[in-house]
C-alpha cells in the first residue's frame, strides 16, 4: 500500500528502516546529491473517519505562513510549499497519508502529487 523504492526514479535509495506499527507506516528515501533530498512517506490509520477528518483539519490549520492548495487526492487533500520543505497530505477514509520532501530549493507540490496519487490508488485496491 505504501510507496516503494521501485516507484521512484533511478538514483533514490532507502534511508534507514521503515517504522511499522498497527496504526502507522513511515518510510524515508534519500536522493544523494549536492543538496541531498529527503523524501518521507507517512501513513497513519485512525479509529474512525471522523477522527481522521479532524486530524487532517488540524494539520491544515497549522500551516499559516504559506499558501495552502486544495488537492483532489483521496477524499480530501492539501499541499503547501515552504523554501526548503514541501508537503502533500490527503485522507482516504480513516487513513491520512503525507508525502514530504526536505531540500533547498523545495520541490513543487506537483512533483509530489503523482506519488500521493499512487499511494491513494493502492489504498483503494
Amino acid at each position: 500500500m505504501a510507496l516503494t523504492i521501485n516507484d521512484l526514479p533511478h538514483g533514490w535509495i532507502k534511508e534507514g528502516t521503515p517504522v511499522v506499527t498497527d496504526t502507522k507506516h513511515e518510510a524515508k528515501f534519500i536522493y544523494p546529491s549536492s543538496n541531498a533530498v529527503l523524501l518521507t512517506v507517512s501513513m497513519e490509520r485512525y479509529a474512525t473517519i471522523d477522527a481522521a477528518k479532524e486530524e487532517l483539519n488540524l494539520r491544515k490549520n497549522k500551516v499559516t505562513e504559506v499558501r495552502v492548495d486544495t488537492l483532489k487526492i483521496g477524499d480530501e487533500g492539501f499541499g503547501f510549499q515552504q523554501p526548503a520543505y514541501t508537503s502533500v497530505v490527503f485522507r482516504n477514509r480513516n487513513i491520512i497519508v503525507s508525502v514530504n520532501t526536505n531540500t533547498y530549493p523545495a520541490y513543487s507540490i506537483y512533483t509530489l502529487q503523482p506519488y500521493a496519487k499512487l499511494i491513494n490508488s493502492r489504498i483503494n485496491e
